[in-house]
């Protein structure tokens, strides 16, 4: 796409700055994959990270959405930054965790879209050695509150759907593989019963 193309899409997708959403210049990736605590990429994704997760975009101007682009990679690409960031963030997961590139066709400007997961559950996303949030339009060290939130989340339980009772379901939902299995584990289960599991009803087969 154009640069006004471009511009136009990143209007309507990352038109705000944001916990979940942050615009970076980073012309010079060499000194900003990880340098300054605080002002560096990996700064900004524990911080994210450690609200809902969310978007840092590299390569415009923080305030205007003018496309800068990025004017040196230094030996990053892609797919190898991500490792890199990974190596350098604690307990940010892979999962998700992603880069789209962008490069207009006009003017040859390349801009980074980082696509960052929410943080793990009780598990703050450090850079630096320290987690990060934001607060308003400022990166900080994550205050006391927000880590105890975090620190206090419910664990995520999966939920078992085999285990749960399918109401209103009779013998004639199930297959006939799934009939004979069950009868063969109900019979090695109960060996000592007598009846006759050909002639279980719906109720007793079901339960």
């Amino acid at each position: 796409m154009t640069e006004k193309e471009l511009k136009q899409y990143l209007q309507m997708h990352y038109l705000k700055e944001t916990t979940s959403c942050e615009w970076k210049g980073f012309k010079n990736l060499k000194h900003f994959v990880k340098g300054h605590e605080g002002e560096d990429i990996i700064s900004y994704v524990s911080a994210i990270a450690n609200m809902v997760g969310g978007q840092l975009v590299i390569g415009i101007e923080d305030n205007t959405l003018n496309i800068t682009g990025i004017e040196d990679f230094y030996n990053y690409t892609p797919e190898n930054i991500v490792l890199k960031i990974l190596e350098q963030t604690p307990n940010l997961s892979s999962e998700y965790f992603y880069v789209e590139p962008f490069t207009t066709t006009d003017t040859d400007k390349t801009i980074w879209v980082f696509h960052i997961p929410k943080h793990l559950p009780r598990k703050p996303v450090l850079a630096h050695n320290k987690p990060w949030q934001r607060i308003e339009n400022s990166l900080v060290r994550m205050r006391p509150e927000r880590e105890h939130a975090i620190l206090n989340e419910p664990l995520v339980e999966i939920d078992d759907w085999s285990a749960e009772i399918c109401h209103g379901a009779t013998i004639m939902d199930l297959s006939d593989e799934a009939i004979a299995k069950a009868r063969e584990n109900y019979k090695n289960k109960f060996p000592e019963q007598t009846t006759d599991v050909d002639e279980w009803d719906n109720k007793t087969f079901l339960n």
